[in-house]
């Protein structure tokens, strides 16, 4: 008889979500099986009202996994509760404390499965969790985030989680795995589905309690695997590319860099690094592509007070175009019409964007008004420190970012942080003189384009002059080639005598 270990290995293998779903039947046929509600009863609502982006919802667990680790390494260090006096306030003060530059913590997503979408596999040598705590933490919603609160540089605690993902992922399947940091070896298991008859996601539990079972999985001892089955994250081509570049968009510096794996026949690399655009800005071949990278100061007043606004611009396509060391497809891997309308205009929290602007917000006529440069831009705003509570109300950041973390709220301390950062960007005198520089540019552009035009439509009336022309001759006029060049010809005052000139070609016979 098949046993918990392998029901649980069978479903991490499953290629698609109908394998997974015929595994799921030889559970119930096998054990005592019970579906528990996933959070509230009906949770459709909660679960549907976070983000409607499969990117920004896969986020979340990739983010869940950084938080892993970087609480067992402080548990490691300094104990089971979070101390103040560790000043980790920040993701980053998080990393330079806990892991410095070299360390063997991983995370890992690996695509696989035979499913017109692929299986997400995110593997992390975090903390992992206990069998007495992983129904509570993993399998409770929001408040599975609870145990998170008073942890200042994580960021699971914003009640979101890896349950944004399961509107995604075919017959919202999605795996849990995972062992104890300090329990090696001692896993437990479950599996989401949705149940559209209750209008609710459930969980798999074995006569009511949460299945387990002890060894190593896929030569782990410890730390925690998730698996969504055929998530549509909007694109089916390989991971490594169209994925990870819009996953970079939302993890813009992420506390952990992820290693990402294609495992399915699909052509390009087969392995990629989540970095986060910060990471790719900062390298110098993308340096070259910019008119300035430049970090601002401005004062939004209270509760915000004087914050940086980072501002990247770009070269135009123009100087891009004429440049034989510049190539207008590494520009548009981070800045295009497509992507401006996901977001130009990024607020950060520990290196997640909890918030964007779309690019009308620099090029329209409502904010910023930059019509040229604004096409080229990327902007920045770290608000991680309105994550530490000794610093700014928790009503604070529930006023300023909307619970999909997309877009900020319509409440006014938004609105006045929108304010600040319209200030900050239209104050910056180097984007305007670029502005006016690049709208004068393009106005002798179209002059000069215009001015062609005329020109061509002049010649295509005119095939005499058109001829005149292509063969490169001096225009000459009749008989003036008996004349001597070095003498001088005077005019005289009323014409001595007419001659008829007859021109004759093959086209036409002319007189004057």
């Amino acid at each position: 008889m098949a046993g918990s270990r392998h029901f649980a290995l069978d479903l991490l293998t499953a290629a698609t979500a109908s394998d997974a779903m015929a595994v799921i039947s030889e559970v119930e046929a096998t054990w005592d099986v019970g579906w528990k509600s996933h959070g509230p009863a009906q949770n459709y609502g909660l679960v549907y009202s976070q983000s409607p982006s499969p990117i920004t919802s896969f986020a979340e667990p990739v983010v869940n996994s950084m938080d892993a680790v970087l609480m067992k390494r402080y548990r490691e260090e300094h104990g089971e509760t979070y101390d103040p006096a560790t000043g980790l306030v920040t993701a980053d003060d998080a990393v330079e404390a806990l892991l410095g530059d070299e360390h063997d913590e991983s995370i890992t997503i690996i695509a696989d499965g035979e499913g017109d979408y692929p299986n997400f596999i995110i593997k992390d040598t975090g903390e992992g969790q206990p069998r007495e705590h992983f129904e509570e933490r993993f399998l409770q919603l929001a408040a599975g985030s609870q145990f998170k609160e008073g942890w200042p540089f994580v960021q699971g605690r914003f009640k979101m989680g890896g349950s944004a993902v399961l509107p995604h992922s075919e017959e919202g399947l999605k795996l849990i795995i995972s062992a104890a940091y300090d329990q090696p070896q001692q896993w437990s298991w479950s599996i989401v589905r949705n149940n559209r008859s209750e209008a609710q996601y459930e969980y798999l539990t074995r006569g009511g309690e949460i299945p387990i079972f002890d060894g190593e999985v896929r030569g782990r001892r410890t730390g925690t695997f998730v698996k969504v089955f055929e998530y549509d994250a909007g694109s089916k081509s390989n991971v490594t590319s169209t994925f990870v570049r819009d996953l970079n968009r939302v993890l813009i510096d992420p506390a952990i860099f992820v290693d990402v794996r294609e495992t399915r026949d699909y052509a390009g690399a087969k392995s990629s690094t989540l970095g986060g655009i910060f990471n790719r800005l900062d390298q110098p071949n993308l340096q070259r592509h910019l008119t300035f990278d430049q970090t601002v100061y401005a004062d939004f007043g209270e509760p915000f007070g004087e914050r940086e606004v980072r501002l990247i611009l770009f070269k135009s396509d123009q100087e891009i175009g004429s440049s034989d060391d510049l190539s207008k497809s590494t520009k548009q891997r981070l800045v295009r019409p497509s992507l401006h309308q996901d977001g130009a205009v990024f607020y950060m929290v520990n290196g997640q964007a909890h918030a964007r602007e779309r690019g009308s917000f620099l090029t329209g006529k409502r904010r910023c008004q930059l019509s040229y440069t604004g096409r080229d831009m990327l902007v920045f705003v770290d608000l991680s420190d309105f994550a530490d509570k000794t610093k700014h109300d928790l009503a604070d950041f529930v006023d300023l970012f909307a619970a999909s973390r997309d877009r900020l709220t319509q409440k006014p301390i938004a609105d006045q942080l929108r304010d600040g950062v319209e200030e900050a960007i239209t104050a910056f005198e180097p984007l305007q003189e670029e502005e006016q520089r690049r709208r004068q540019s393009l106005v002798r552009q179209e002059q000069d384009e215009q001015t062609t035009e005329m020109l061509q439509s002049l010649l295509d009336r005119n095939p005499n002059i058109r001829r005149y022309f292509d063969t490169g001759d001096r225009l000459r006029a009749p008989g003036g080639d008996t004349k001597d060049p070095e003498v001088e010809y005077n005019s005289p005052f009323l014409p001595d005598e007419f001659a008829i000139i007859t021109s004759i070609t093959k086209e036409e016979v002319k007189t004057w």
